[in-house]
């Protein structure tokens, strides 16, 4: 019995260590190509021929000035009353500078921001006596 046992013992490891030594599991399926082939293949030169073109397509913006300063500005969108509170509705914009300073572009972002301000009831009194 013991011998059948070291019999089965060895098998396995010669069997994992081919396993091991197979090529096809060092490169996880893929048989590597020995062979280097210097020519370009057509994918390689439709490749080059389109960042040829994308080049070429955006080379006049290359020439446009870029704007050198980005900033992040809060402009005011609205003011309302609520719960005995004012709350003013900011909106977040992306503005771009060239450099003498003047906005080149102004995007509006998805953020807002809200501060509110709870009303005294003083100045509530004085706004309705005039």
């Amino acid at each position: 019995m013991k011998k059948v046992l070291l019999l089965v013992g060895i098998l396995a490891a010669l069997g994992f260590v081919a396993y091991l030594e197979n090529p096809e599991n060092n490169y996880h399926g893929f048989t590597p190509d020995l062979h280097v082939d210097s020519t370009p293949t057509i994918r390689e030169e439709i490749e080059k021929e389109i960042e040829e073109e994308s080049i070429e397509a955006y080379a006049h913006l290359e020439q446009e000035s870029i704007p050198a300063l980005s900033s992040v500005e809060l402009e005011l969108v609205d003011t309302y009353e609520e719960d005995g509170y004012m709350v003013e509705k900011y909106r977040k914009y992306e503005t771009y500078r060239n450099d003498n300073g003047v906005i080149v572009k102004k995007e509006p972002t998805s953020t807002y921001e809200f501060l509110k301000y709870k009303i005294d009831e003083s100045t509530e009194s004085a706004k309705r006596n005039n």
